[in-house]
């Protein structure tokens, strides 16, 4: 059978909280979708490394669980703690990252060219 699988990031000033989900359909009356941890892996941030390194950091931890699992990733999810530019493809203030004006879409898609894009950012309706 074949899976679809998704990476939900929780980017914070301390820690990188990354997790692996493979989305199962959920049963209920409505059509959303339920996700089943495969994985979570914890690591520290590191903000004095900058940006770039963070993201790189990220990049990495996703390349291994995928690899680790043998599984493709469908899309990635990132929480931020900050304000997004209204397109949600750039952070424009995280205080507790120190970052200002960081093109984070345009990182991912760098590296992960072929995942699905609306808006990396999204910001609640």
């Amino acid at each position: 059978m074949n899976q679809d699988y998704v990476i939900g990031v929780d980017l914070g000033g301390t820690k990188l909280d990354i997790a692996l989900m493979k989305i199962v359909e959920n049963s209920g009356i409505t059509a959303t979708k339920a996700y089943e941890i495969i994985e979570n892996i914890k690591l520290a941030t590191n903000v004095e490394r900058g940006a770039e390194n963070i993201v790189v950091d990220m990049v990495s931890s996703i390349d291994w669980l995928a690899s680790k699992h043998r599984v493709t990733v469908k899309t990635v999810g990132i929480a931020v703690a900050g304000q997004v530019d209204m397109a949600g493809e750039v952070v424009t203030y995280a205080p507790n990252l120190g970052w200002k004006n960081v093109p984070l879409k345009k990182w991912f898609k760098k590296k992960f060219p072929k995942l699905c894009y609306s808006t990396m950012l999204e910001l609640p309706q």
